[in-house]
């Protein structure tokens, strides 16, 4: 079978309800693959305060497909603006569709389709993940990949509203997370398991507002320790704070503001949003 037909790759990334960013990428020949040795593998998107944002040239992508009869599979990593492709390169005579992906950043311990991923210990504290497209074997196809969030984040703020706690000792707050911290990602399925997930503390963090990269999981498996300062700790289970949220989604952020006061910590705000909405919740913390 004469081959004439190239892959075109067009990147966007996506948070969730954003605006879909393209990258441009050089007109390609026939059966020609370009590749820049000098490509640093961790560079990162850039991306804004809501997780959206758009590759570089450069930055790689573990690109895959799978054939839809003969269930073939190809991966290998590809630099965006970098790299060219072509069916040659992808071999599936066998098949008439093939389904595309790609992830960001480029699995370190993939095999047959699958790889494990720690949040807690990783260079890169999430994973992006393109949506699934179907393409037409031998044809001219052009991929515009989308990329969602597959970790959970989550946002922790205070405030003091009858003004117990100043501005300086609302900054000195410390918080650290307990969570699920492993999962494997099935990137045939684009799916995230956590069965045999293993629990650890994530690294603790200052400030009035601080975020948690975390895998997603049930509420039950989350808690917080809240270093309120003058040796004062408050500790919070999740699911007693979330009680109309169970589970924390992948590509979702879940928002819970602390009002803290002499009296107490109380919840005055909990909500998942941002990447994608989920909930706010409040909540009082009495001191």
């Amino acid at each position: 079978m004469k081959k004439t037909i190239l892959t075109f790759i067009s990147l966007g990334l996506l948070a969730s309800c954003t605006e879909n960013m393209e990258h441009e990428i050089p007109e390609m020949s026939d059966k020609t693959i370009s590749i820049n040795t000098n490509i640093i593998s961790s560079r990162a998107p850039i991306l804004d305060e809501n997780g959206s944002g758009n590759f570089t040239d450069g930055d790689k992508i573990y690109l895959t497909a799978e054939g839809n009869t003969s269930g073939k599979w190809f991966s290998r990593e590809f630099a965006v603006g970098v790299d060219k492709l072509s069916w040659d390169d992808i071999q599936m005579d066998d098949d008439t569709e093939a389904v595309f992906s790609a992830f960001y950043p480029v699995p370190e311990n993939a095999n047959q389709g699958k790889f494990d991923f720690n949040a807690s210990t990783s260079e890169f504290s999430d994973i992006l993940m393109a949506k699934q497209i179907e393409a037409n074997v031998d044809e001219k196809t052009t991929l515009n990949l989308s990329f969602v969030h597959v970790m959970h984040k989550l946002e922790i703020k205070y405030v003091s509203k009858n003004g117990d706690y100043s501005e300086e000792n609302l900054n000195n707050i410390t918080t650290s997370c307990t969570a699920l911290t492993t999962c494997e990602v099935d990137m045939k399925k684009s799916t995230v398991n956590t069965s045999q997930s293993s629990s650890g503390t994530y690294n603790t963090k200052a400030g009035k507002t601080v975020d948690f990269i975390i895998v997603p999981q049930n509420t039950d498996e989350v808690s917080l320790t809240i270093n309120l300062g003058n040796g004062k700790t408050v500790n919070k289970q999740l699911n007693e704070i979330c009680q109309n949220s169970q589970t924390l989604e992948s590509g979702k952020k879940l928002t819970i503001t602390f009002d803290i006061s002499i009296n107490g910590v109380e919840i005055i705000a909990s909500q998942i949003n941002g990447w994608d909405s989920q909930g706010t919740f409040e909540d009082e913390i009495i001191v």
